[in-house]
């Protein structure tokens, strides 16, 4: 998984606007004061005010545990008050800066910003030196609703206004706490915001609000070894803050640490309301439609638990560890969509949705944040997607929002629709800004961008007047957003999954401007001959409907371990009986030095990696498990030509039958992981039939080696877990007989064939042959190469080795068949296996 998803809705720190309009004049008070005595209201005011300190923030009481503002009900009554008082403190005290500031936070928690501004300037204008007054016009300027360039100009002058409160006094920790706001609201600058919330939380080590939204930025960007230096030490000494729990879970689960997240995720849980926890333990967003009918008809309480402990089981892509990663991130995701994708919507809008089924995509890019660089991976998911709805002229094209077509209806003359300003926690009150920062935006409040002019005109071939690809395709006001053609859209956002359903992407728009995203609609029926199959195209690709073929298909999607650089490396695997009789399963590394770091000391250099094998049943009740750490040193350097590696190999005893293996190779200096999973057959060597091995096809057998788990019996056997072969290479085969029959002198007599075939199916790659039928694939060939020798011995069970003649093999997958034949008992048994040989001719 990449880090977390970077700038998805900011949550919000100050709480809604105060119900009614309140007046700064005079005659407000006088009104509704004039039957009070004014000496009782100052005493009540100085006895009430004492809770308002420089460094208030919102009360933890007044925040859900989803993440959600929760408003009292008597805020509205104890706002009303607060303000009254303070007001009346300002007429009797007008040059007092402690009582405008306490005035202006209050101002600005009821959403009066021109006041608060009014109230602010005046404290600065009184007393130069005070912080708090530069901060709090910064909060002015960072939270009044606005749009466009006047959004990004107010940002501008909130960023001035921290910066100059910390050249004031460096100790001032609320102007931190502001700029790490601003750099995560406005500019999405992950790492220059855990920078500013780092030096608040430095001073503010105690809370536990500053820690939350320091959290909140340390996901986005990433460093979940910070939350666990920084807060998770808070939450062991304040165990009832249960809003860090779920970040700390989160970063003790990217570190890997998977037993103590799911115990944090698990007491966050049991402290949330249950209405809340059902939204975590629902599974019907990760259920396949007949996986939730099954658990629908089950009414015993007891049954369910049942069912739903199979269900997870069945979900742990990595059965390497005795913890199910699944539900972590099943936690994780539920809780990302609650605390960012909730803010119009309960429990979560569409993406939430999305984002709970398939996780993080590969690519996201909005029309507040668009991403132009890609990856090759995403960019063939895209460039699909368009030739198949455009025609391949698109091709040509550079897409820079939404491939899918959708509705230009901005505002031309305010940049984005009118949008109030960004959040710090999902609020129904609050709305998102959305910055236009394009050079078209030149000064606040103005902008170059018109409505298109109609002149009866209408470009219906295939290019426009201008000679770019006509994509409009007639559906009216709709068109994929792209380099050329930038016009101003509804909010957007597009979300690539590369793995998924062969490569997917969907788009989701906000139709109406106030923060809801749902899937792009379908365009109105267009105009022209083509109508029909421009429709059909377009219900194709339609994000609805896209996501109901996937989610039939692939009902949900996680890829297993840290959201770190993948690792590749080669692997093999062989059955053989074991010293009692059993089945032994063997894995063969191959460990590319060109994939790993090398670590350079006095002796030599050094390769590091953590190898792990498991085996899991059908049903995933029995998993089997493995591991090792294998260190290499080598004098000079290694090797780091493409093909080359480093062998090693584990072994695991398992009961026959089917089962899912899963090999897993960890970096221990890098951290990069690779993972790969297939099915297995363990052939049951029991019983008094002949039998043979699995075939083991290595680099070299000889009488003497270093690594101890290669050695069978008198000789080392060096795996080769590429299986490829060069004509310079020496290809050696070994394996085990096992039941051989004695004749009446107590002898084994038997016949050894080994027949190499090519594989004229030239496009079945080799990890294809493997998963595929060998046997039906390479009959269809003749023999190329076939050698057969005839053996004695005294024993039953016999080791076999030999190495293979090549000379007359064609370049290609190949398969190699050995057949051996009990001449005392007359019975046959066979094995093949499949390797590439290079005969150095191509």
């Amino acid at each position: 998984m990449s880090p977390a998803l970077s700038g998805a809705s900011w949550p919000t720190r100050s709480g809604g606007p105060v119900r009614g309009t309140w007046s700064t004049t005079g005659s407000f008070y006088r009104r509704n004061c004039s039957m009070i005595h004014r000496h009782t209201i100052r005493r009540i005011v100085l006895l009430g005010l004492a809770v308002f300190t420089p460094c208030t923030v919102v009360s933890q009481s007044g925040i859900s545990s989803s993440g959600a503002d929760i408003e009292p009900a008597d805020t509205y009554d104890d706002s009303r008050a607060t303000l009254t008082a303070l007001l009346l403190m300002v007429e009797d005290d007008p040059e007092n800066v402690d009582t405008l500031l306490r005035l202006g936070r209050v101002q600005l928690t009821s959403g009066l910003h021109a006041e608060a501004e009014e109230t602010f300037k005046k404290a600065r204008d009184l007393e130069r030196s005070r912080p708090e007054a530069y901060v709090g016009l910064g909060r002015v300027h960072a939270e009044r609703p606005s749009r466009g360039s006047a959004a990004y100009f107010g940002f501008r002058r909130a960023l001035g206004l921290a910066r100059r409160a910390i050249k004031i006094d460096s100790t001032y920790a609320p102007a931190y706490l502001l700029l790490g706001e601003l750099y995560e609201r406005f500019q999405e600058d992950h790492a220059k915001a855990v920078e500013s919330y780092l030096k608040y939380v430095t001073l503010e080590p105690e809370n536990a609000e500053g820690l939350y939204y320091f959290g909140l930025a340390l996901v986005q960007a990433g460093e979940y070894d910070k939350i666990d230096q920084h807060i998770a030490p808070f939450v062991e000494v304040h165990p009832d803050q249960e809003r860090l729990m779920p970040l700390v879970a989160m970063g003790y689960f990217y570190l890997e640490r998977y037993e103590v997240a799911l115990e944090l995720f698990e007491r966050y849980l049991q402290r949330i309301p249950d209405e809340e926890r059902g939204l975590y333990t629902d599974i019907s967003l990760v259920a396949s439609e007949k996986e939730m009918h099954e658990f629908r008809s089950i009414e015993d309480p007891a049954a369910r638990d049942i069912f739903l402990n199979s269900f997870w089981l069945r979900r742990d892509s990595d059965i390497l560890t005795s913890i199910n990663e699944r539900i972590i991130e099943h936690y994780r995701r539920v809780w990302y969509a609650r605390t960012y994708f909730s803010r119009r919507a309960d429990p979560w809008d569409r993406r939430g949705e999305v984002y709970i089924r398939y996780g993080e995509p590969d690519f996201r890019s909005r029309s507040s944040n668009r991403q132009l660089i890609v990856s090759p991976a995403v960019e063939t998911v895209r460039t699909r997607m368009a030739v198949d709805m455009y025609g391949s002229e698109a091709s040509y094209l550079t897409f820079t929002g939404p491939v899918f077509p959708i509705r230009k209806a901005r505002d031309p003359t305010g940049g984005d629709q009118a949008v109030p300003r960004a959040t710090l926690l999902p609020d129904d009150s609050e709305q998102d800004v959305s910055l236009d920062l394009d050079a078209s935006e030149s000064s606040p409040g103005e902008s170059q961008s018109y409505p298109d002019l109609d002149l009866g005109l209408e470009a219906t071939g295939p290019y426009d007047f201008a000679g770019n690809p006509n994509l409009k395709l007639n559906f009216a006001d709709y068109g994929p957003v792209t380099l050329t053609d930038e016009s101003e859209t509804v909010p957007w956002e597009t979300w690539t999954y590369t793995q998924l359903f062969r490569g997917v992407e969907f788009t989701f728009t906000d139709e109406i401007g106030t923060g809801h995203f749902d899937f792009a609609p379908i365009p109105p029926v267009p105009s022209g001959d083509n109508k029909i199959a421009n429709s059909a195209r377009m219900m194709q690709y339609a994000p609805g409907v896209l996501y109901q073929r996937a989610s039939a298909e692939s009902p949900d999607y996680y890829r297993p371990g840290p959201m770190s650089e993948p690792l590749n490396f080669f692997y093999d695997y062989g059955v053989f009986q074991s010293e009692g009789g059993g089945s032994r399963l063997e894995v063969y590394y191959g460990v590319p030095p060109s994939e790993v770091q090398v670590l350079k000391t006095d002796t030599g250099h050094l390769i590091q990696v953590e190898s792990a094998v498991a085996l899991a049943n059908a049903d995933h009740t029995s998993i089997l498990r493995r591991g090792d750490l294998f260190s290499y040193v080598n004098q000079a350097e290694f090797n780091r030509e493409r093909g080359m590696f480093v062998p090693d190999q584990l072994e695991l005893e398992s009961p026959p039958g089917k089962y899912t293996l899963q090999v897993k190779l960890k970096d221990a200096l890098s951290g990069k992981v690779g993972i790969f999973k297939q099915s297995v057959e363990i052939p049951d060597y029991a019983g008094e039939s002949l039998k043979l091995s699995s075939i083991l096809l290595a680099s070299s057998v000889g009488e003497s080696g270093v690594n101890p788990r290669f050695k069978k019996g008198d000789v080392w056997v060096t795996p080769m877990p590429t299986r490829t072969f060069s004509q310079t290479q020496t290809t050696n085969a070994f394996f085990e007989i096992y039941n051989l029959l004695k004749d009446e002198f107590g002898q084994t007599h038997y016949k050894i064939q080994y027949r190499v075939r090519f594989s004229s199916k030239g496009s079945v790659g080799l990890a294809g042959m493997l998963t595929s039928g060998v046997r039906a694939i390479m009959r269809r060939g003749k023999p190329e190469v076939q050698v057969t020798f005839e053996q004695t011995g005294s024993e039953s069970f016999s080791r076999e080795y030999v190495e293979l003649d090549l000379g007359n093999a064609r370049s290609g997958i190949n398969d190699l068949e050995v057949t051996v034949t009990d001449l005392v008992s007359a019975t046959t048994a066979s094995e093949e296996t499949v390797f590439f040989f290079r005969d150095g001719k191509e």
